[in-house]
């Protein structure tokens, strides 16, 4: 299963392409109303997000990066961005079922954005890390009025299971390559302090799927599956 296509809005389509264009050295098409960025398997969309709004939406996005390469990605990174630390440590690792090395960074109008490696997936790759190491965007953050009843919404329309997390406003739901990353609105990003998720129109296509359907969150979000 993977993400086909996400869909955002951002505050500033210039902003948007210096950004995935120039600083991380993506492809990237321009058009008059929309930037197309693509990032391995995935494409992201980005549209401009309605001007009468008081605040623009913060989400978050993880893109995968070969298992092998996770220091040097890292170091890729810092030399052309500011990470995230926490505690003095701008990596972090987790275990079972993640396995995974992250690194945090910021993007257009906030975003929270990652590299991550997941050890449990065969993508060794032997070419120095660069723009073609970013291999696809495997999370997703879906704002929800109740995450609890938004997964599941998501097992019973997609055939969509947990993942990971136990709590009532966190849930991973998906697969390694496809998470969606279902908070409660308002819910902090890790690892950030202030960076609150929030609700916004946001599109996203999953091929690939257990079951295909079409979720809708009732704050603007849409998750259409293809099996």
């Amino acid at each position: 299963m993977r993400f086909s296509t996400v869909a955002l809005t951002a505050s500033s389509l210039d902003a948007v392409e210096e950004f995935y264009g120039r600083t991380l050295e993506l492809p990237l098409a321009r058009s008059a109303g929309a930037c197309t960025v693509q990032i391995g398997g995935t494409e992201l969309r980005f549209v401009p997000f309605g001007a009468g709004a008081a605040t623009h939406p913060v989400n978050h996005l993880a893109i995968t990066v070969p298992r092998n390469q996770f220091a040097e990605a890292r170091h890729w990174l810092q030399s052309r961005t500011a990470v995230i630390e926490l505690d003095g440590e701008s990596g972090f690792a987790l275990g079972e079922p993640w396995h995974s090395d992250s690194v945090y960074f910021l993007g257009p109008d906030g975003i929270v954005l990652e590299f991550i490696a997941r050890q449990g997936l065969p993508n060794d790759r032997v070419e120095p890390f660069g723009p073609g190491g970013m291999l696809l965007v495997s999370e997703v953050g879906l704002a929800v009025p109740s995450g609890q009843e938004a997964v599941a919404e998501l097992a019973a329309e997609l055939g969509l299971e947990r993942f990971a997390g136990v709590s009532a406003s966190f849930a991973a739901v998906g697969t390694a390559d496809a998470l969606l990353i279902v908070v409660d609105d308002g819910r902090t990003w890790f690892p950030t302090a202030d960076a609150a998720a929030s609700a916004a129109p946001l599109q996203i296509e999953l091929v690939g799927a257990p079951r295909a359907g079409r979720y809708r969150s009732g704050l603007g979000a849409t998750v259409a599956a293809r099996a």
